[in-house]
């Protein structure tokens, strides 16, 4: 949506693209790798507070809950909103393909 609405330095993967010199799809690679990594922790985290048992408090547990399904949630709020995907969010949804305006890059600057 930010690429789409010329907002495109809102958006971590084109602040990546442009701050790493990164290419589209390797920015998106890397926020599925640091995704990953963050879901890993947060299951190894998870599992260590279940370890303290019925000390842990019960809005501790809750809240914990909660940030186990706001990714999922966020997905599917983000399909049901004409937002991001407009009226092609079905589509997009099943073939999971997004077309994008192309992204004019900046010329590379020289060196001193």
């Amino acid at each position: 949506m930010e690429l789409n609405s010329g907002l495109e330095g809102n958006n971590f993967i084109t602040v990546l693209m442009r701050t790493q010199n990164m290419s589209i799809q390797e920015a998106c690679d890397y926020v599925g790798r640091h995704y990953k990594q963050l879901m890993d922790d947060f299951l190894v985290a998870k599992a260590l507070l279940r370890s303290f048992g019925p000390e842990v408090d019960v809005d501790v547990r809750r809240y914990i809950e909660a940030c186990q399904h706001w990714p999922a949630g966020n997905l599917v709020w983000s399909f049901e909103t004409p937002r991001y995907f407009g009226a092609r969010r079905d589509h997009i949804r099943s073939t999971r393909v997004v077309p994008l305006k192309p992204l004019e890059r900046e010329p590379l600057k020289e060196e001193d």
